[in-house]
């Protein structure tokens, strides 16, 4: 029986991961303070399959700049709505529904014209960080990762990436 992922097929291929490790100069709160200047870009491999699809449409929706939203009209009538007429089917939806639109500050930029993601960030030089990126540069030479994870690669590394980016300087 062949498993409904196989975990060895790398479908998201790092093509270039710069670090460079910096100190900043004295200030009035205690002194220098490491950082880094991490530099990462990555591109999917082509696929058929229905998963890497659309983790590459989500990498693709993160790097936007305004995110599609649903909104409610009020909460409170939304609240006495669930409680009394909701009856979780299909049949019954909420009527207060609308779409709209938020900023997004988006983890990473997409270059349509390349079909590549890149990374950009100042972040801590913490032991967390260095993890990271030890992770990361691994699966850049091997193609796999030095840890087992209950996840795709692909899921790994977008997680990776969005970890360093909640370490930003």
């Amino acid at each position: 029986m062949t498993p409904f992922y196989s975990f060895n097929e790398m479908t998201i291929k790092i093509t270039h991961l710069d670090v460079r490790a910096k100190v900043s100069e004295n200030d009035s709160y205690g002194g220098p303070v490491p950082y880094a200047i991490v530099n990462c870009t990555w591109k999917f491999l082509p696929s058929e399959e229905e998963h890497d699809i659309q983790i590459k449409e989500m990498a693709i929706a993160e790097a936007e700049s305004y995110r599609r939203i649903l909104t409610l009209d009020d909460p409170k009538r939304y609240e006495h709505w669930i409680a009394t007429e909701c009856d979780f089917s299909l049949e019954k939806s909420y009527d207060g529904w609308s779409r709209g639109w938020t900023h997004n500050d988006p983890v990473w930029t997409y270059l349509e014209k390349f079909d590549t993601f890149q990374f950009r960030e100042w972040i801590a030089w913490t032991t967390a960080t260095k993890a990271i990126l030890n992770e990361l540069f691994y699966y850049k030479s091997c193609g796999e990762f030095m840890d087992l994870y209950r996840c795709t690669p692909d899921s790994v590394v977008l997680k990776h990436i969005r970890s360093l980016n909640e370490y930003w300087d």
